[in-house]
């Protein structure tokens, strides 16, 4: 968590909801399966 607070200051707005978008998929791939 500390490390994702500190790539969210880092990276632009546009790309952190990328960012989170493949990690909620990711998440959800791996909950289904």
């Amino acid at each position: 968590d500390a490390i994702a607070a500190q790539l969210l200051k880092v990276l632009p707005k546009r790309s952190m909801a990328e960012w989170m978008v493949g990690y909620n998929v990711k998440s959800r791939y791996v909950g289904k399966k």
